[in-house]
């Protein structure tokens, strides 16, 4: 007859080592399983850039126009190293200058009709049909650009697969944000 005693003890031994394997090795994940999209929106820019100033602030004794001017975005912060260009409607002759990094910039033209454009990297471009300026005027322009049309690119965090329909209304709540 064999021992109870040791038979019993083998049986109680592999319950304990199956329910401890069971434990350390079935145990389901408790971690959630996170997913992550990326979504790339357009977004278009609705403010336009647009002249803050246009001022005759002197007349002076000469025979040329002096233009003092500022560039600036639309936080009223100035941007420097923006591009002032000045055609001449009448003879198509081109006068430019590049802001300083104040946004500032001095041009010294003739008395003629101009149209005037002004643009920097990542900024809309302003352009003024006309600009009349006549002789020794000294005249202040403050030019405000607004920032450029953009694609904005979002990362979405969830805890399940989101299908097209998830990810298109998602993609609209973050147009009417901005």
């Amino acid at each position: 007859m064999p021992n109870c005693k040791m038979t019993t003890r083998k049986y109680i031994l592999t319950f304990i080592l199956a329910s401890l394997s069971l434990f350390i090795f079935g145990q389901t994940d408790t971690t959630k399983r996170k997913y992550v999209y990326d979504i790339c929106i357009y977004h278009k820019v609705k403010v336009k850039p647009t002249v803050l100033k246009n001022e005759i602030i002197g007349i002076g004794d000469t025979t040329v126009v002096f233009i003092n001017g500022t560039v600036y975005d639309n936080y009223k912060r100035p941007i420097g190293f923006a591009v002032i260009n000045l055609v001449s409607l009448t003879d198509n002759s081109v006068h430019g200058v590049i802001a300083d990094s104040l946004g500032d910039f001095r041009l010294t033209l003739l008395p003629d009709r101009y149209k005037m454009t002004a643009l920097c990297v990542g900024y809309k471009t302003l352009t003024l049909d006309e600009l009349n300026v006549r002789t020794g005027e000294l005249r202040e322009l403050k030019i405000q650009l607004t920032r450029g049309d953009v694609f904005k690119s979002y990362s979405i965090p969830s805890d399940r697969p989101l299908n097209k329909f998830d990810l298109h209304k998602i993609k609209k709540q973050l147009r009417r944000k901005g």
